[in-house]
């Protein structure tokens, strides 16, 4: 979901939940993200901006160790929009994840994130 919260600024929601049970074992992974846009140059049908985002993924699962990470990120993206609302972006920016695994030690990884995505807008 994506709300317009100003002439140049876009907050971004997403999530999913996933879900599966099997031979008695259960699976499920919840992750939610918020992504802040701020556009640098516009013109008709496109958009580069620079971006700030936050996530966090949960993931149990009966025959191993839940696992829990926290992500955040700064990057800069390009999106494109058709006459009719659909649109492609794709972003590229530096993502810092922490993951705690039950049972063991936490991780925190520092690297380069890169995403790819298509919407609709109303």
């Amino acid at each position: 979901y994506g709300h317009q919260i100003g002439e140049n600024w876009q907050l971004g929601g997403g999530g999913y939940y996933y879900f599966e049970k099997e031979d008695g074992a259960t699976d499920s992974i919840t992750e939610l993200g918020l992504e802040l846009q701020h556009s640098i140059y516009r013109s008709a049908g496109f958009s580069l901006y620079v971006l700030a985002g936050v996530g966090d993924q949960h993931q149990r699962r009966t025959f191993q160790n839940d696992r829990e990470w926290f992500q955040s990120g700064i990057g800069f993206g390009l999106m494109n929009q058709t006459s009719s609302g659909l649109t492609v972006n794709a972003d590229i920016g530096v993502l810092r994840y922490r993951k705690t695994t039950r049972g063991s030690s936490e991780r925190v990884v520092v690297g380069l994130g890169f995403g790819i995505g298509i919407g609709y807008r109303f």
